[in-house]
């Protein structure tokens, strides 16, 4: 899942400033500023494992029996409760190497089945009815962690899609979402044709 914009400019600034701590030989400074770094990368962690946590309890069942014709207008089939495998892992840059802070969270087709411990096919209906609840979780999560942490305050986002850290100007997250712009401009144009 990908996080608000602005998460991935204060993060970025945080190893900027250890960075630049570290050139001037500052070892203390820099030592605050990567202890800021590294809760945040803890921060976006915990969200992604209590999110993971609630898919699996929500959407953690293998299909068994028979799934491929109905009977009577009911599918004859059973789900059983099984243990998703998923590796989750921490990205900090988007394809145009700008601060883009999100997880991939790749969940493996197969899950073992809690009853009877054989392996089947992940139900991928449930996986993919509960993508939004994943969603929102870690948003919240994030948003109160950082709050908690390091003081910072939300606004709503100018287009009403959600919110950003207050006192990063927009033109900074322009500047860090360029191919956000070609995105958008291609939408444009391939609407218009």
């Amino acid at each position: 899942m990908a996080h608000n914009k602005s998460i991935s400019v204060l993060h970025a600034s945080f190893r900027e400033q250890a960075r630049r701590a570290h050139l001037a030989g500052d070892t203390g400074r820099e030592a605050v500023w990567r202890g800021r770094e590294e809760r945040v990368q803890q921060i976006l962690q915990d969200a992604n494992h209590a999110a993971l946590e609630e898919l699996q309890r929500c959407a953690g069942f293998v299909r068994t029996g028979y799934h491929g014709r109905r009977v009577d207008g009911r599918e004859p089939g059973r789900w059983a409760a099984a243990g998703l495998a998923v590796t989750p892992w921490l990205q900090h840059t988007s394809r145009n190497g700008e601060p883009h802070d999100h997880i991939h969270n790749v969940i493996a087709r197969m899950a073992r089945t809690n009853s009877d411990g054989l392996w089947r096919a992940v139900d991928t209906m449930a996986l993919r009815a509960h993508i939004g609840m994943f969603g929102a979780i870690q948003e919240v999560r994030v948003k109160a962690a950082l709050s908690r942490e390091f003081g910072v305050r939300w606004v709503p986002r100018a287009d009403g899609t959600g919110h950003e850290i207050e006192g990063i100007a927009q033109e900074t997250l322009d500047a860090f979402s360029t191919r956000a712009h070609v995105v958008t401009r291609a939408q444009v144009r391939l609407a218009r044709e």
